[in-house]
């Protein structure tokens, strides 16, 4: 699947104008963080998982998290981050606790067992996810532009993520912000283990 996601990946289908979006992604890690920091759960380090050029690690950053790190499996993204003197790899460090994971548009690129050994193996206080959904069990996704995406695996309903969150002990809230919300194509929250 690397091969998927080269520079062609972000300048295509869904991701036409995606290396224009980071005042989008600005945006979004300064909401999450108010959020964050009301729950008294803004804590680090931080990681993003699957990260692509680095915009939330930037942000995180630029709101005064020290130890902000990046991770993705397109070797193209990582070396635009690596450009700009970000800290992210192709690999996930397992040895660390992190506050804060951010897995945006990410997990339904995974097959449900990848899910489960990036659930198990990372050792986090607070995940912020978002997921495109479908209607219906068996479904496709609501989202023309979610059904565009040929990298996508798992077509789950919001009732299947929630399901699956909690059968793997995490308390999932759903996220209602000006920049990340749920909405009937798409299923954003934290999960927390419990």
């Amino acid at each position: 699947m690397t091969n998927a996601f080269d520079e062609s990946y972000y300048k295509t289908v869904n991701y036409i104008d995606f290396l224009q979006r980071k005042d989008r992604y600005v945006k979004l890690a300064a909401d999450i963080n108010d959020l964050l920091t009301k729950l008294n759960l803004a804590n680090g380090p931080v990681l993003d998982f699957g990260c692509a050029v680095g915009f939330v690690v930037e942000a995180m950053e630029d709101l005064g998290y020290e130890d902000v790190r990046g991770v993705d499996i397109s070797e193209w993204a990582v070396q635009q981050c690596k450009e700009k003197g970000l800290d992210v790899s192709t690999e996930i460090d397992y040895d660390t606790w992190w506050g804060l994971v951010f897995a945006l548009d990410v997990l339904e690129h995974m097959s449900e067992s990848e899910v489960d050994d990036f659930l198990e193996g990372v050792n986090m206080e607070t995940l912020v996810f978002r997921v495109p959904v479908c209607a219906e069990e068996g479904e496709d996704y609501v989202l023309e532009c979610s059904r565009r995406d040929p990298t996508h695996q798992i077509r789950w309903t919001r009732e299947q993520w929630e399901d699956y969150f909690a059968e793997r002990n995490y308390h999932t809230i759903a996220i209602d912000l000006p920049t990340i919300y749920t909405s009937e194509g798409v299923f954003a929250g934290l999960a927390i283990p419990v």
